[in-house]
């Protein structure tokens, strides 16, 4: 029997009806991979200690118990703080219910409220304007000694006030020890761990967030915080992980359609027509991070060029307000562009007569095929397709190479078969080859050096995915992680 061909619509309904389930899919497993990677093993017992006095700190104190139960060998400190945290909980029951019917406050300074009712996990308050529930596991110390307030705690349990103090960071906290009781005395002497165990205890909470949270905005910024933490253990034995799991949540939030996402060291400006413009005035050393040394780019063409200019250190750097280059290499910006497009530039040749053959070539469109639109030094504009084995060129017969004298030079492609350079006011044209797109390049090879004091690059980008993969790098390097080697293949 025939069947009606389905309609486009039906099909993308279709299509969306899986994609959805798939993606939702993708980022739970994501997500449970993460745990998996940045869950605490039983052996790594500092951090399991840590880990547990956060939680007390946060007032999840049957959480924090149950952690310590679950490393397999007896630790004798660690058993010392099960009790203690055991003790405090049966504490903050008795606190509360002797609270019922009375006011209190929940927090140094804060407004006083009657606890109505406690029962349930649930501490019930009213004040003035309102009712409302506080769950008992957000009740931590801070809360605790505002609601104990000045009266003593009594008992066996006195050392819980000294306890209560050392767990929000009060140095005052042996006022309230006693070294005739061996509860206080015990407690005095761990003292020590706690201030080691509190930026342990901070990361130990940070990664177990970066676990659960589905929010790329909110997990990178826990990747951010860190950063202070970089040096324990506990985190640079996850560093790979770590490194996977933002180059993920890094990558999602990647926006194609906002230029101003890519992490880029230039000014971006836009044109009357709204093409983004990138301008270097080469004032700041992170301007050089937009570009990438390419040393085998266009080396078959060395060959025909005097002197001993490889011979040098390759040098490019920026110095006195300008971009310096030296030696014999080829950089280029790390994005691509589409013609129509055009690059300005101001370029000075240092002691250019005593320079023999100095180069400096600016390439637009350039693929790694080896194809581009150049204009080398002041006369010569060219384009080579490789592919088709076809060069053209246009010299300015009369230009001549000035030492210390400032060129301003505009190299355009019209995005369809003319390229066109104007060098202050004179210019020339040349007929394209196919390549419309690919990087900006600055090909150099000279003794005594060129200076280019400003660059302007004006066109479309290519936001495909080797700019996402050089967007994503320059967001792990932000973040602390080791950018991957991006080079165009």
């Amino acid at each position: 029997m025939n069947q009606r061909p389905r309609s486009r619509a039906t099909l993308i309904m279709l299509a969306l009806a899986w994609l959805v389930p798939s993606l939702a899919i993708a980022q739970k497993k994501e997500a449970s991979a993460a745990r998996s990677s940045f869950s605490f093993e039983p052996k790594e017992t500092e951090t399991v200690l840590a880990w547990a006095i956060q939680l007390v700190r946060a007032g999840r104190l049957e959480e924090a118990t149950q952690r310590l139960k679950q490393v397999p060998h007896a630790d004798p400190r660690l058993a010392r703080e099960a009790d203690r945290i055991q003790a405090l909980a049966s504490y903050r029951v008795e606190l509360l219910e002797s609270k019922v019917g009375k006011a209190v406050r929940l927090a140094e300074g804060a407004e006083i409220s009657r606890v109505t009712a406690f029962a349930d996990g649930q501490v019930e308050l009213k004040d003035k304007v309102r009712s409302w529930a506080v769950p008992v596991t957000a009740i931590g110390p801070e809360a605790l000694i505002a609601i104990q307030g000045r009266r003593a705690i009594s008992g066996d349990h006195e050392w819980i006030a000294g306890y209560l103090r050392l767990l929000t960071g009060d140095s005052s906290f042996e006022r309230y020890l006693s070294d005739e009781e061996e509860p206080d005395r015990a407690l005095m002497a761990d003292a020590g761990d706690y201030a080691k165990l509190a930026g342990i205890g901070r990361a130990a909470q940070i990664l177990n967030d970066l676990g659960s949270e589905s929010d790329p905005a909110v997990a990178l910024d826990l990747l951010r915080s860190l950063t202070s933490q970089r040096d324990l253990p506990m985190v640079q034995s996850r560093l790979v992980s770590l490194r996977e799991h933002a180059a993920g949540i890094v990558a999602r939030s990647f926006d194609p359609s906002s230029l101003e996402t890519l992490g880029l060291h230039a000014k971006i400006e836009k044109t009357d027509a709204g093409t983004p413009r990138l301008v270097y005035d080469f004032e700041d050393a992170k301007e050089l991070e937009d570009f990438i040394e390419d040393k085998d780019y266009l080396e078959f063409d060395r060959g025909r060029l005097r002197g001993k200019a490889r011979e040098l250190p390759t040098r490019f750097e920026l110095k006195n307000g300008a971009l310096e280059l030296q030696g014999a290499s080829c950089i280029r910006q790390v994005l691509r562009f589409r013609a129509p497009m055009k690059v300005r530039y101001r370029v000075t040749y240092k002691s250019a007569p005593q320079d023999p053959n100095p180069v400096l070539i600016v390439g637009i469109c350039a693929d790694e095929r080896e194809s581009h639109v150049g204009f080398e030094n002041v006369n010569r504009l060219y384009s080579l397709d490789r592919q088709n084995g076809v060069r053209k060129r246009r010299l300015f017969q009369e230009a001549k190479l000035l030492a210390e004298k400032s060129y301003s030079i505009e190299l355009e492609h019209d995005g369809a078969q003319t390229a066109k350079v104007t060098v202050d006011t004179n210019w020339r044209q040349v007929q394209c080859g196919p390549t419309k797109q690919g990087h900006v390049i600055l090909w150099f090879q000279t003794e005594n050096g060129v200076r280019i004091d400003r660059l302007e690059i004006e066109g479309a980008v290519v936001l495909d995915e080797r700019a996402k993969r050089l967007w994503v790098d320059s967001r792990l390097t932000e973040l602390g992680f080791a950018a991957s080697a991006t080079k165009d293949e």
